[in-house]
Order: structure tokens, then sequence, then C-alpha cells
């Protein structure tokens, strides 16, 4: 397996705009929905307790609403790096094949999301558990995209893939964990430079730190977007980078 191979597609690829962007726009989205929901939240803000829990209620059923919605939209996204990964050509026809296979790509994250869950109520031992449920269900989205499976299908081939490449994938998830967070992080520096600067003031943290911060909001938002930018390409050099080792297993499997 050539992991080195791997990471230096991961990272021609990721820094196409039109590999990132779709992530960036649904974080974007989702920013200002969230943003949305508490603003309105504002408007009717009320001394009154029986006031405050309906509007609680209200802003906690939007979320809802909109995690699904985002939780839905980055599957698709995720679908269809997937299939750019494989087949770089077909932009356009990946966003309608992974959109096609949303099912699959629901059931498969549904069933996942339960099992670490159960995972985590184990005592003592919840978090190697979990740790096991990421590695044994590393390749589920690329078993449902690139081999066209069902969601069980692909959950039992991922856990098959697991089975004989354990110490493999425990290597590949930590380095590809961290590159992409040190990628990620090179584009936070200016925001994380910037409230550091806005909230330490000549070597002593300022008194009031909202309205600091609200007198360099435009600066602020800037730097978010640039942060922003970082995660999407993360994301994308994470997907692809996890495909591409995905394909070598694949095909020495093949063979």
């Amino acid at each position: 397996m050539n992991l080195g191979d791997s990471i230096n597609k991961g990272l021609i690829f990721c820094i196409n705009p039109k590999r990132w962007f779709p992530f960036f726009l649904m974080d974007l989205l989702g920013l200002s929905l969230i943003l949305g929901i508490f603003n309105n939240a504002n408007l009717f803000s009320s001394p009154n307790i029986l006031s405050g829990i309906y509007v609680f209620s209200i802003m906690f059923l939007e979320i809802i609403i909109v995690s699904i919605l985002l939780f839905v939209i980055n599957l698709v996204l995720k679908g269809a790096v997937i299939h750019q990964s494989y087949k770089e050509k077909e932009y356009k026809k990946s966003f309608l094949n992974s959109y096609r296979k949303i099912p699959s790509l629901i059931m498969a994250s549904i069933i996942i999301i339960a099992i670490n869950l159960f995972a985590i109520s184990i005592p003592y031992f919840g978090l190697i558990f979990i740790f096991i449920s990421i590695l044994a269900f590393y390749f589920v989205y690329q078993n449902i995209i690139i081999k066209n499976m069902g969601f069980a299908n692909s959950l039992e081939y991922s856990f098959e893939l697991f089975k004989k490449r354990c110490s493999s994938l425990i290597i590949i998830y930590f380095a590809l964990g961290i590159l992409s967070c040190i990628l990620s992080l090179m584009f936070s520096i200016p925001l994380i430079y910037m409230i550091f600067t806005i909230l330490i003031s000549g070597g002593e943290i300022v008194l009031n730190p909202i309205t600091a911060i609200s007198l360099n909001l435009n600066e602020l938002f800037i730097c978010l977007l640039i942060s922003m930018i970082g995660k999407s390409i993360s994301r994308v050099f994470y997907i692809k980078t996890q495909t591409e080792i995905y394909l070598q297993i694949i095909k020495k499997k093949a063979k």
C-alpha cells in the first residue's frame, strides 16, 4: 500500500475550488441558518417562563431540522467527492450518482451512529469500542458509491476489510487525521491570531470582550471565512486520500 502516493493525490485534488467549494457553501448555509434561528429567538424573548419555554422549544426544533438538512447535504457531497476520486472527469454526474444512493448512505450512517451510541454507553471500554467501530466501518461509503452496494452489504464488506487490514487501518486513520488537522489549522491561524489580539491587549485580558469583538466583526468574519475554506479543503483531502487507499486495497484483494 502506497500511503505517500495517496496523500500526494489527495493534496493535488483538494486544492481545486470546484472540489471544496460545495462544502464551503454548505458550512456557510449552516452558519447563516443557525445565526438566523438565534436572531429570531431574540425577537420573541420574554421574561414570562412559559413564553421562554415555547421559544426554546421552537429553537430546538429548528436546530434539529437544520442539522438533518446539513447531514443529508453532507452525505450527498461526500458521496460526490468519493465518485470524483474514482472518476475525476465525471464531476456533474457524481452529484447525481450520490443523490441516487442517498437512501443507502443515510441508512448506513444511522446504523453506524446507533452502534456508536450503544458503544459509548459501555462502562470503561466505550471509547475503545467506538474506535473499533470507526475502523470497522471506515470504507462503508466507498463501498456504496464505488462498488454500488446496498447499506447492509457495504457494512459487511467494510468489516471484512477491517479484519484483514486492522493494523494498516490504525496507521491510516491517525496519519490522515493528523494531516487533515494540520491542513485545517493552517487556514485557522488568522482567526486564532485575530481573536488572541482582540482579547489580549498590552499583555492583559480585555475587560469587556463582547465590546472588543463587536468592534472587529468585519475582520473576524473574513478570518472565519478563511478558516471555513481550510476546513472544506481539509475535508476533501481526507475523503480523496481515504478513497485512494480504498482503491489500492480492493485492487490488491482482487488479485
